[in-house]
């Protein structure tokens, strides 16, 4: 009875350790830098058929074998070994941890802690979508039936990323989470544009008759002045005829 036992405590002891590991490396060094990050996920280690999480899983089961031996049949020394082997588990875990988060500008991924940090602003992305398929293999919490899910991202450029894959099963949400976030960061940068370009239209519109009327000469202008004081004088109401019969006539002189 002791073997199964020991089993469970060597992957429970992996899943605490893991997920403090995890979140203690979040808190130093996030994956966005300078940004807030709004949605996240990462690789589920024993949902997700590769060969990385599935080597995980083999080291965790090996240390708890090797700590099964040590308390029954072999010396103490083994069973030491395999808790140092347990902690040799999620050191793997860290060098193997795929994440991925989004910001208000930009997507952010790494594929293994020591790895770099890969960023692609959100306006250079074209098209966001969430590829779920099945996969070959076996993992501990589905056997051999595994689907996985993750985000892909076609860019201006054409050029296509895959964020890290997760079990679709337990991982589905988080990843529909951060496609939408991207989806709605890429429309209100499309309602932004549409904005400026509209601005810019009617900013071209006013300066258009202001660029289409040539330059006046100075004896243009004085030309131009002229014609419109005579426009004026010419459009001026005349004079009533009361005032035109009243006004002492050149060359007569009044009746005495």
């Amino acid at each position: 009875m002791k073997l199964p036992l020991l089993l469970a405590a060597a992957f429970a002891a992996h899943v605490v350790l893991g997920r403090a590991a995890k979140w203690l490396a979040s808190a130093v060094a996030p994956l966005a830098s300078g940004e807030v990050e709004a949605v996240c996920y990462e690789r589920d280690v024993y949902g997700t058929a590769q060969r990385e999480t599935q080597d995980i899983a083999l080291v965790v089961m090996s240390a708890g074998a090797l700590m099964w031996l040590g308390a029954t049949f072999a010396p103490n020394w083994v069973g030491a070994l395999g808790a140092g082997l347990g902690v040799g588990a999620v050191v793997l875990d860290m060098q193997r941890w795929e994440r991925a988060t989004a910001s208000a500008n930009f997507v952010w991924f790494q594929r293994g802690l020591t790895r770099k940090v890969r960023r692609i602003a959100i306006e250079n992305i074209r098209d966001v979508a969430v590829h779920e398929e099945e996969v070959r293999g076996f993992t501990l919490l589905h056997g051999r039936r595994n689907r996985v899910c993750a985000v892909h991202l076609k860019l201006h450029d054409k050029q296509a990323v895959s964020l890290p894959c997760t079990d679709s099963a337990r991982g589905l949400d988080d990843v529909e989470a951060l496609a939408n976030h991207v989806r709605a960061r890429l429309q209100l940068l499309g309602e932004r544009a549409g904005i400026e370009r509209a601005a810019r239209t009617e900013r071209d519109r006013g300066l258009a008759p202001l660029a289409a009327s040539p330059a006046l000469s100075p004896e243009e202008r004085a030309l131009r002045d002229e014609l419109k004081r005579l426009r004026r004088e010419a459009a001026a109401p005349q004079a009533p005829d009361t005032q035109r019969r009243h006004a002492p006539q050149a060359g007569r002189e009044p009746k005495r």
